[in-house]
């Protein structure tokens, strides 16, 4: 699966779930919704959103051709044993998202997953290591002896 693929499969449950609370929060008539359950699926429905459209825009540009700078910039690596290119897509983006401990994984940073593990249920952990995911990512693969493509 291409990696424009790959986020819109992530695009689509954020898009409904941010619909769903606008649905509940703006125009749900149910008498039985206190004040504080309005307010909040008003507020979650523009921040889920808000990052259902950045997704969007990740997958649009990712479809357009990939480049090497940016929101969505591609990192390609080349084994050493075989010759084998290995791309990574938007890795700011999935180590924002709840299960970034399985992406760092994926790329054999053990131990940036377990780090994640630890600090991302603080919150504020997870939009850290998004910032800087795409360097524990090119340096897990350095670390093995890859060479950037």
């Amino acid at each position: 699966m291409s990696h424009s693929g790959k986020v819109w499969m992530v695009f689509a449950p954020f898009s409904l779930f941010a619909l769903w609370c606008a649905y509940d929060g703006w125009f749900n008539a149910d008498s039985r919704i206190t004040e504080q359950l309005i307010a909040f699926n008003r507020t979650f429905a523009l921040l889920v959103g808000s990052f259902s459209g950045l997704l969007a825009y990740v997958a649009v540009r990712l479809r357009l051709g990939p480049r090497r700078t940016g929101i969505v910039a591609v990192i390609r690596f080349k084994s050493p044993e075989d010759g084998r290119i290995e791309e990574s897509a938007v890795p700011w983006l999935w180590a924002l998202l709840p299960f970034g401990c399985i992406y760092f994984a994926s790329k054999r940073a053990w131990f940036h997953a377990l780090m994640w593990l630890v600090v991302a249920p603080f919150g504020i952990g997870s939009v850290i290591y998004s910032i800087f995911a795409r360097r524990v990512v090119e340096e897990s693969y350095a670390s093995r002896g890859w060479t950037p493509v």
